[in-house]
């Protein structure tokens, strides 16, 4: 048997959901959006992005862990491209066969200016392919799955409001093939988009008050895989379906307050919500389904400035709720609700000997271990 596997990173930047900087993974990540970080509030505010600058990043957690950043004064962008292929060639009873699995994955958030305004165009998608084939007897088996959204948006500001939209179209199929005929199909197309409200009262850069409401649908492949039901669920073999918001309605908020405990370093204690809807059927039994998920959390958080040194650490204690629900026309069929409550932490350090570079590290749960640690470096030019 002969066996190759390659991982090929050819750009990647700030991954991990290209929209939480390595600052903002230390205090945690239900702080993103409400306190004020230049690399995450990229992603919600495009008006904002004014910097030249080079980041290069090693995130520990993420299966592509390299990543870089790369920004003028006119055009940005983020992005994570990741090929991921694997070779196999064994004997078998009708002679040698062949099986080469691959998979794209593709994230970029482009930043452009055009005038006094700036857009924020993104991608965010997976292809795979997946080939069995034997030369002697002619048998070929493919699988083939894209999963693929696309979008823009913008931002304004009225007074301390910002407001946040964004519009995107997601494409998604899955189908098999034997020698060359489509034997079984699903594709999934999905308009869906996003608004938000920001507020930011801030008198100093340590002293602040922020709130966000946020509602939509899915417009992104993390998202999606996240639903409790799968998008293919009702949809029969070789049939295509528009589902707008995928069919699915959510809605996040957030609140933060921060008090300075020194100069430059503040405490800060917030409150999150999402909540998720889900109705949808089931081809198979032809029974209606409905899932109900939310979670609250409370997080917590120091960043502490000792000379040029950033410490930073973060909690949350967070309760999720999820409701599934199977019913026909007679009554309920089958349910099952679930409850958890919990909590994590994290930590992190910052360094910034000057006003062009500075370093961040981040850590969750395991800070004895330097396999666990992550680190990104941003310079300004």
């Amino acid at each position: 048997m002969k066996r190759l596997l390659i991982g090929i990173m050819l750009l990647a930047c700030l991954v991990n959901g290209l929209q939480y900087s390595t600052r903002i993974k230390a205090l945690g990540t239900d702080f993103a959006w409400l306190i004020p970080d230049y690399e995450t509030d990229l992603y919600c505010n495009p008006q904002i992005f004014n910097k030249r600058m080079l980041g290069i990043a090693y995130d520990a957690t993420s299966a592509q862990p390299l990543s870089i950043a790369l920004s003028s004064n006119r055009i940005g962008v983020h992005a994570n491209y990741w090929l991921e292929y694997e070779y196999e060639l064994e004997p078998s009873y009708f002679g040698w066969h062949s099986i080469e699995d691959y998979s794209l994955y593709f994230q970029d958030l482009w930043m452009l200016r055009v005038k006094d305004e700036v857009w924020n165009l993104f991608n965010d998608g997976i292809i795979n392919r997946y080939e069995w084939q034997n030369a002697q007897s002619y048998n070929n088996y493919v699988i083939k799955g894209l999963e693929y959204f696309i979008g823009s948006q913008t931002s304004f500001n009225i007074g301390k409001l910002n407001i946040n939209l964004k519009i995107a179209a997601g494409f998604y199929e899955r189908l098999e093939q034997q020698n060359l005929s489509e034997i079984y199909s699903q594709r999934v197309g999905m308009p869906s988009g996003r608004i938000r409200l920001f507020y930011t009262n801030a008198s100093q850069p340590n002293k602040f008050t922020s709130w966000f409401v946020d509602f939509g649908g899915p417009i992104t492949t993390a998202e999606i895989k996240s639903l409790p039901y799968s998008i293919y669920l009702d949809l029969r073999d070789h049939e295509r379906e528009l589902k707008y918001f995928a069919n699915t309605f959510t809605t996040r908020i957030g609140w933060a307050k921060a008090l300075p405990i020194a100069d430059r370093s503040f405490a800060v204690i917030g409150l999150r919500n999402d909540f998720l809807y889900q109705p949808t059927w089931d081809f198979s039994t032809g029974n209606d389904l409905q899932a109900f998920t939310n979670s609250f959390r409370i997080p917590l958080a120091i960043e502490y400035l000792i000379n040029k040194v950033y410490l930073r650490f973060g909690t949350k204690f967070f309760y999720n709720y999820k409701n599934l629900k199977e019913s026909t026309d007679t009554g309920l069929v089958n349910g099952h609700i679930s409850h958890s409550l919990n909590y994590s932490y994290s930590f992190g350090l910052g360094w910034q000997p000057n006003q062009y570079l500075s370093i961040d590290v981040n850590n969750y749960e395991n800070l004895t271990d330097f396999d666990h640690w992550s680190i990104y470096v941003r310079y300004v030019f």
